[in-house]
């Protein structure tokens, strides 16, 4: 029996491998899990592609596990947590009803925590080239003059040692705590959630780049 060369091409992306095999090769029965199409390639040259789907799967035990994280989570208004805990159950069980249940209960919870800044209107802000710690300083102070139980809202800032922050310079008239916020953090480069206990000011990771290759010819 004459042999002959073969050639095979390997592509690895996300839950799917593939194969290629030249149309000189007879290709072996196709292993149970994979579906079998032709496909052309630059060369009009045809070939058989395997596709192997690898979905994860939970088990019943697993997703009644996960449920009961999340209902623990959302008792503690740890919302941050609760909803990578829902988009973990949703990946492991698809079109789950309980998942999609809990991220439209957190997003409205984090939306009924902005009520109250919405409520508080700001009579008059001047910054001229203010420190954002004196910012959030006057926010706070403000924030126990307009609440309605007079107790302060706590602003806390996170990020990293050495995080350049701009000065901010602002002129506001009669405007919601809220807007206030939404301006100061564009005008810093900053973002902002707002948790039951505290308004979290904080900076975003830039997204990693993807590496430059080779120019092609």
């Amino acid at each position: 029996m004459s042999c002959k060369r073969l050639f095979h091409v390997f592509v690895v992306t996300t839950g799917v491998f593939v194969a290629a095999a030249s149309a000189q090769v007879v290709s072996p029965p196709t292993p149970r899990g994979f579906v079998s199409r032709p496909v052309g390639d630059s060369q009009n040259i045809n070939a058989n592609i395997s596709v192997l789907q690898q979905p994860q799967q939970a088990s019943p035990a697993l997703i009644k596990t996960l449920r009961m994280r999340i209902d623990g989570l959302m008792r503690q208004r740890r919302y941050d947590e609760a909803e990578a805990a829902a988009m973990d159950l949703l990946q492991r069980s698809p079109n789950d009803e309980h998942a999609i249940g809990y991220l439209r209960l957190i997003q409205s919870a984090r939306l009924a925590l902005e009520v109250p800044l919405q409520k508080m209107i700001v009579p008059k802000i001047e910054f001229r080239e203010a420190t954002l710690s004196d910012v959030l300083a006057f926010l706070h102070k403000m924030s126990g003059d307009l609440s309605a139980d007079k107790k302060p809202v706590s602003f806390v800032f996170h990020a990293p040692p050495g995080t350049a922050i701009p000065t901010v310079t602002l002129s506001l008239h009669q405007v919601p705590m809220l807007d206030v916020l939404r301006y100061v953090t564009a005008t810093t480069g900053l973002a902002y959630k707002i948790e039951p206990h505290a308004v979290i000011i904080y900076k975003q990771q830039a997204p990693p780049t993807a590496p430059v290759g080779p120019a092609t010819p």
